[in-house]
């Protein structure tokens, strides 16, 4: 073998033996970003539909009834959250991707939840600040999520993404898992005030894989009336908008009612925190197996259980009363996240990766999601105004869960 052949063919192995390594660093980075960010925000902030329920007692500015009032307070604080997330989206979508780049607004979407978590401490003693937190929240869906939902389509090569998401959902939610508990621990030993440094201090390391590791391509310019164009009032993409909207209402409603629920039904903040531990740990793990399930036979069949029974569990949460009842809706719920969340995640990826842009696609996901949500909490706020037994509102939610089903539909 003539040297010079040699010697071209040892600087190409070489050259993608660092393109391996730098390609496992930044998946690494993106693993290890979320689940540290996870674990930080679930430290302070797992119980956090309960604490602005409980501290909007004094607060009787939507409902003189205590329990609908620290209802729609829950939905207050969501569609501010919502409605912030598409203002600042609109405003800061060519500036994030032209001037500031992802990386730096993601260590900027660090500070914003930092402050965020200050605020959620300082509402105890002036409930008006949570209403703050809440927009804060939603510049961290323009600063944050979009970014990084970013990179994950465009740093996981392969039109797949059932096992990357699975992964991610493994360690997200193994930690995330055991916050309750250490959080619990560290609040009773040391004080809240403890559990918030810490989680400051993890919230700003999370940051720093995807800093050092992610490497940045240039972008094309990404703008959000043209994104609305070509996708939210684009009839090729009614399905996934429709689905979108059932994404919405599951969410605002699961996230609000059913912690209160908990809360109501066991009034106890160790039940809930190693109930919630338990179950998301054992979901975690199943979640890595449905992940490589739905690359192996497709995500129509995974899914579509995920949906069924993910709807179904809707009902009984209007009737149940008893502990016992509660404990066996959470434990089958969390049993079937995996199912249910993942193929939701992941067919975002596999439509972004798809489309013409998939910046642009992951813009108009989040952007639509949150203009439903908004949409959703308004309309909540009114009904709870005017009901008497706010747990119809699950119904909503399962309808809303059933709509998700059409992402298999979508030809796209």
């Amino acid at each position: 073998m003539p040297l010079g052949h040699f010697s071209k063919t040892t600087k190409s192995v070489h050259h993608h033996l660092i393109n391996d390594k730098e390609i496992v660093a930044e998946h690494a980075a993106l693993y290890l970003t979320q689940s540290l960010r996870s674990f930080a925000v679930s430290l302070v902030g797992i119980f956090l539909p309960i604490y602005i329920y409980i501290n909007s007692a004094d607060y009787l500015i939507f409902h003189q009834d205590k329990v609908l009032n620290g209802i729609i307070w829950g939905f207050a604080y969501f569609f501010l959250r919502s409605f912030g997330a598409v203002i600042f989206s609109a405003i800061l979508t060519k500036p994030i991707f032209s001037k500031i780049h992802m990386n730096r607004s993601i260590v900027i979407s660090i500070f914003v939840q930092i402050l965020e978590i200050y605020l959620w401490i300082q509402a105890a003693s002036n409930m008006y600040l949570m209403l703050l937190a809440g927009l804060l929240a939603g510049l961290k869906v323009a600063t944050y999520w979009i970014p990084y939902h970013t990179y994950f389509v465009k740093k996981f090569k392969g039109g797949k993404y059932g096992k990357n998401t699975g992964i991610r959902f493994l360690f997200e939610k193994s930690l995330a898992g055991l916050s309750p508990l250490i959080g619990g621990f560290v609040i009773s030993r040391y004080g809240f005030d403890a559990a918030f440094v810490i989680s400051m201090v993890l919230l700003i390391v999370s940051g720093i894989p995807i800093l050092l590791a992610i490497h940045e391509n240039k972008h094309k310019e990404h703008d959000v009336e043209n994104i609305l164009k070509n996708f939210l009032f684009n009839k090729k993409y009614k399905k996934m908008t429709i689905a979108y909207l059932g994404e919405a209402m599951d969410a605002a409603i699961f996230s609000i009612g059913w912690p209160i629920l908990l809360y109501i039904g066991l009034a106890s903040f160790v039940k809930i925190g190693t109930l919630t531990s338990v179950t998301t740990i054992i979901s975690a793990i199943t979640g890595l197996l449905v992940g490589r399930a739905m690359d192996k036979y497709g995500s129509k069949l995974v899914h579509g259980v995920g949906v069924f029974f993910n709807t179904i569990l809707y009902i009984p949460r209007v009737f149940a009363t008893t502990a016992l009842g509660l404990y066996a809706i959470d434990i089958a719920d969390r049993l079937n996240s995996p199912m249910y969340s993942l193929p939701n995640q992941a067919l975002a990826y596999e439509k972004a990766k798809r489309s013409e842009s998939s910046t642009d696609y992951m813009i108009y996901r989040e952007f639509t999601i949150h203009i439903w949500i908004s949409l959703i909490s308004v309309s909540l706020i009114v009904v709870l105004t005017q009901v008497l037994v706010w747990r119809w509102i699950f119904l909503f939610a399962a309808l809303g869960s059933s709509l998700t089903y059409l992402m298999d539909l979508d030809t796209n």
